[in-house]
């Protein structure tokens, strides 16, 4: 099968005009009679209303040669030029297992694993947690992949794309399974596997450190309000163990976190005295290894 993906651009909803006429004037059953279409569909991005995409699928390419032999062509032309569309051809180049092994090796600490001893059953997982996030495997003709997908979004790209389902073989609440048949554009293939990839590597710990991240100079945190920011305002301990065990404090800056009455904590993972001296340099008071709470706390 061979799908190309045409976008028709204009302006003041001409590719959308163009499209009806299109259909209305019976061309595109015409089209979809034709020996060896398989799909002639249009849709309108929804985050581009003066844009129309048709997914236009093919058994071969001899079929999609006498359909440009065809008068067809001359009749689509003619609508085209009725209402001044610029025309965008992309052919979907991610197609192979191999291209989306190979995309999903670009992620940072990531391998390939064959766990089933079944080759038909490719995973990329990441290192450390050997959480898989991008599952492959040929089914019904098709090579699949199972993505991880946050739940505020699995229902908009099943909707977008008839070639969005739920996982299989997985959760079907936390996984979606796209089907490489050439109707998604390499982009949103892209997003997902990105998106599954973001979804597998996020801990406590790391949205504890993000949020530390955030805090400005000149200013401080609770412990609470650093475990509030991570999604778990029960966390506090768990802010603290994180803390303790800095990775980077150059970009961390744990010792502005302190607890809620704005004391420091006698045993800073790097050192007696130098929370006190690193808060000095931020231009904040400590007196008596407390800070005021009320004038530095962060408004966050």
């Amino acid at each position: 099968m061979i799908t190309i993906n045409i976008y028709y651009k204009g302006t003041n909803g001409s590719a959308k005009a163009f499209a009806d006429e299109m259909k209305s004037t019976g061309i595109v059953n015409d089209i979809r009679a034709q020996e060896g279409n398989l799909r002639y569909e249009y849709f309108q991005p929804i985050d581009n209303p003066e844009t129309i995409l048709l997914i236009d699928s093919w058994t071969n390419q001899e079929a999609i040669d006498k359909h440009h032999a065809s008068p067809m062509m001359e009749k689509i032309a003619e609508l085209r030029d009725k209402y001044d569309l610029h025309m965008t051809v992309e052919d979907n180049k991610l197609k192979t297992r191999e291209q989306a092994i190979k995309y999903g090796l670009t992620f940072p600490d990531t391998y390939k694993d064959i766990p089933f001893h079944d080759p038909n059953w490719v995973l990329i997982r990441v290192k450390g947690s050997k959480k898989a996030f991008l599952w492959t495997y040929e089914r019904n003709g098709y090579i699949n992949l199972n993505v991880k997908v946050n739940p505020e979004w699995r229902d908009f790209w099943r909707k977008t794309y008839k070639s969005v389902t739920p996982g299989y073989h997985q959760n079907k609440e936390h996984w979606n399974t796209i089907i490489l048949d050439g109707t998604i554009p390499d982009k949103d293939i892209k997003q997902m596997i990105a998106e599954s990839y973001d979804l597998v590597t996020d801990s406590p710990t790391k949205r504890i450190y993000e949020a530390v991240k955030q805090i400005p100079k000149g200013r401080v945190a609770t412990y609470a309000q650093i475990a509030r920011l991570a999604g778990n305002e029960k966390m506090s301990r768990a802010v603290g163990n994180a803390l303790h065990n800095n990775p980077d404090p150059d970009n961390i800056p744990c010792f502005r976190v302190v607890n809620a009455k704005g004391e420091l904590p006698g045993n800073f993972a790097f050192g007696e005295g130098v929370q006190e001296r690193l808060l000095k340099e931020d231009g904040i008071e400590v007196i008596d290894g407390k800070v005021d709470i009320e004038k530095y706390k962060w408004d966050k």
